[in-house]
């Protein structure tokens, strides 16, 4: 079954009606979403794709991406404070 049809039988909208907030919501999430988002999406939407796994996935990108994220920045800080108190990288304390 695809979303429209799903979103037809749950919401007591015709057919036609649904398919239309279903596209119209769909372009919503698409302009807003950030792109391991927006992929998912696009594959749920055509009826590809078991919703779980595949929110597993990206649950598991973000948090390396917040990991990077956080090691750069941390990185940053360390060499922010060496060259404050002048101990440039490369050197030893």
């Amino acid at each position: 079954m695809d979303i429209a049809q799903e979103v037809s039988q749950r919401s007591g909208l015709p057919p036609d009606q649904a398919r239309v907030a279903t596209q119209a919501v769909l372009g919503v999430l698409n302009e807003k979403l950030p792109e391991p988002a927006k992929s998912m999406v696009a594959q749920l939407a055509s009826g590809g794709g078991d919703p779980g796994s595949q929110a597993q996935g990206f649950a598991g990108q973000a948090g390396q991406d917040i990991n990077q994220a956080t090691q750069k920045q941390q990185g940053g800080i360390v060499d922010s404070a060496r060259n404050v108190i002048g101990g440039g990288q490369g050197q030893k304390q």
